[in-house]
């Protein structure tokens, strides 16, 4: 059965007569109508005779792209909960929708919103259902745009006459149905209407060839040599694709926002997301991410002065947190600086990879923040500068630590035990209130970064066997011993014992198995550690 609406839409005031129809050899939509799918609309116009062959031509197309998309996704590792990217009759036939106007295409300004209006139109229950559209034209140098948020999404594509075959077996690149890149061009059109950005070829590999960098030309005209065509799925576009609501057979809802919340961090003393170590040259986008909301991935994307408008030649980079959302991507002044050139000024994004397919990040670092279709992502400018010849020297002082590096504009005194910055410490000096391993970070004026070797307090006195048959000795290198107490796994004080005058040896003997809190008091600091007799 052909569904069939006559409706009369005025369009930016001009006045068209629309006709929608399934072309689909009579059958109906197969397709569960709670399900988000792209939907392949032809917008057909007076100075256009649509064919059969036209339409048959699109499904290639759509079959295509759509193998494109599901087989790269699963090389990478993606179990994907459905594969039917675009609606489907009970054929198994990729639906095409038409729309008829009485009107040329030189007379339509808006072939996007056209389309998607009378389709909107002429079957509503396709609206706000998580609905990718798809737009094919005829309209001369109406070219290819996509764009869209994970409520809503679309693409238009120009299509000429259907002529030839799509040879299936070849790469994407090497597909020339209408123009050289064309189906390459309407993949990438897709993938920004699946909420993907752009960016750029590898700079380590400059001819490997991603979906949404440059267009082969354009890269080949700009770096001089030729891509590969096997166009590839960055890990970032991967990322992003996979966990679409169309990929996971699950529309979004808006509601499921309703007192979610996301936190983006700064750990390990870090001036800021992004470091550099002044000495290794190795970048930081280090972090952690709370959200009751589930997330998968942490994605990061550097913008630069683009070698074009458009924003091809960025990069960008998918990162998978631990269990506690801690996310450390490293990378080196070469993955960062894409394209022929180097970079040195960028400014960098960071985004949270949703369950729901969204992705979103938060406008201020270190606060809680509802979660916003519509929010902006972290960033900052920073340009990628080092000093290999900074070093930093520990001395202990009683109780206080202290750098000798007096140049830095910060300092981070860091828990080596459980590399978690100390709060509150962020002077030249820190004074510690126990033993311990402290290591200090400091950031220079160029805005690199560097962290002192760890400063070990307890090797100021050995102790010695550990674990022991019941006897053990304790041995401190500088200062002299004036208390001690033993206390048991339970707490329980079992020996204390005073050094009036002060030894640097003494001998603790006859312990019975288990393990022990051993409490030493010096004349200039108190030590904590375990002892373990096996007697």
């Amino acid at each position: 059965m052909i569904r069939k609406s006559y409706l009369l839409l005025i369009v930016l005031g001009v006045q068209f007569t629309l006709n929608a129809q399934l072309t689909n050899n009579d059958t109906e939509d197969a397709t569960p109508i709670n399900k988000p799918r792209v939907r392949l609309v032809v917008l057909n116009t007076t100075d256009v005779t649509l064919t059969q062959d036209h339409i048959e031509r699109l499904r290639d197309i759509g079959e295509y792209i759509e193998d494109f998309y599901v087989s790269k996704l699963t090389a990478k590792g993606y179990v994907l909960t459905n594969t039917d990217m675009f609606a489907r009759n009970t054929n198994g036939d990729i639906l095409v929708y038409t729309a008829n106007s009485t009107q040329s295409s030189t007379a339509i300004s808006n072939i996007k919103s056209t389309a998607t209006n009378l389709a909107q139109l002429a079957y509503p229950d396709l609206t706000n259902l998580n609905t990718v559209w798809a737009i094919a034209h005829f309209k001369d140098g109406g070219g290819f745009v996509g764009g869209g948020n994970i409520a809503s999404g679309g693409m238009r594509f120009q299509l000429k006459d259907a002529v030839g075959s799509i040879n299936f077996s070849s790469h994407i690149a090497q597909t020339n149905y209408h123009r050289g890149v064309s189906l390459k061009a309407i993949a990438h059109e897709l993938g920004h209407a699946l909420t993907v950005l752009h960016l750029g070829p590898q700079r380590a590999n400059t001819q490997f060839n991603t979906l949404m960098g440059p267009i082969s030309t354009s890269y080949e005209n700009t770096v001089g040599i030729p891509q590969t065509v096997d166009v590839q799925l960055s890990d970032y576009t991967a990322a992003i694709i996979a966990y679409h609501p169309i990929f996971r057979d699950s529309a979004f809802q808006s509601s499921e926002l309703n007192n979610k919340s996301l936190k983006i961090e700064k750990i390990m003393g870090d001036y800021d997301l992004f470091t550099i170590d002044c000495f290794s040259g190795v970048a930081h986008v280090r972090g952690k991410v709370t959200s009751n909301l589930p997330f998968h991935h942490i994605v990061i994307r550097f913008t630069y002065d683009n070698l074009e408008g458009g924003g091809y030649w960025n990069s960008s980079f998918a990162v998978t947190p631990d269990a506690n959302g801690v996310f450390d991507l490293q990378l080196s002044e070469n993955d960062i600086n894409i394209g022929p050139a180097s970079r040195n000024s960028f400014e960098y994004e960071v985004m949270v990879v949703f369950d729901n397919g969204l992705s979103r990040g938060v406008s201020r670092l270190d606060t809680n923040e509802p979660i916003d279709i519509n929010k902006n992502q972290y960033t900052s400018g920073y340009s990628f500068d080092t000093d290999t010849n900074i070093t930093q020297n520990i001395t202990l002082s009683g109780n206080t630590l202290s750098t000798d590096y007096g140049g830095a504009m910060s300092y981070q005194w860091i828990d080596c035990n459980n590399n978690y910055p100390i709060t509150g410490a962020n002077a030249q000096s820190y004074t510690s209130n126990s033993n311990g391993s402290h290591a200090v970070k400091i950031v220079l004026p160029n805005g690199c970064t560097h962290t002192s070797s760890c400063y070990n307090e307890t090797d100021l006195l050995d102790i010695y066997p550990n674990p022991n048959n019941g006897t053990f000795f304790i041995k401190s290198k500088n200062d002299k011993i004036k208390h001690i107490e033993l206390h048991n796994i339970s707490g329980q004080r079992i020996l204390q014992k005073d050094y009036w005058q002060g030894r640097n040896t003494v001998t603790i003997d006859l312990l019975s198995s288990g393990i022990y809190i051993l409490r030493i008091r010096t004349d200039k600091k108190t030590y904590t550690m375990k002892i373990i007799s096996l007697e």
